[in-house]
């Protein structure tokens, strides 16, 4: 008869140490980039934020954004009709980078 090792690791142990890799990994994300980035690293780094955030809402993955998918995005929520620029009912990835990069420009205007 074969015996399989059964590996109990207590359930602390795990929220724990996931716990640690979510507190860790945005102070060590900055680690070895330019503390002060150019107009460019900014855009790519804005870019690449808008994507994740996009991605995060696409729940079912079809590369747009419904009206039930976008109401986790409190900007998506209220302003869908202006962000959907097509009027085809669901918002683009394009549609919403734009959105997000006009929004961002209005904000800094404003400071």
């Amino acid at each position: 008869m074969k015996r399989s090792m059964n590996w109990k690791i207590p359930f602390a142990t795990v929220v724990s140490a996931l716990s640690l890799s979510v507190v860790a990994a945005p102070l060590g994300s900055d680690i070895g980039q330019n503390p002060d980035p150019s107009p460019q690293e900014k855009l790519e780094r804005a870019k690449d934020a808008n994507n994740a955030v996009f991605s995060a809402l696409d729940r079912n993955r079809d590369d747009q954004l419904d009206k039930d998918e976008a109401q986790i995005e409190r900007t998506l929520r209220h302003d869908f009709d202006d962000v959907d620029t097509n009027a085809d009912g669901v918002v683009s990835r394009k549609e919403f980078i734009a959105q997000r990069k006009s929004g961002s420009e209005d904000f800094e205007e404003a400071e």
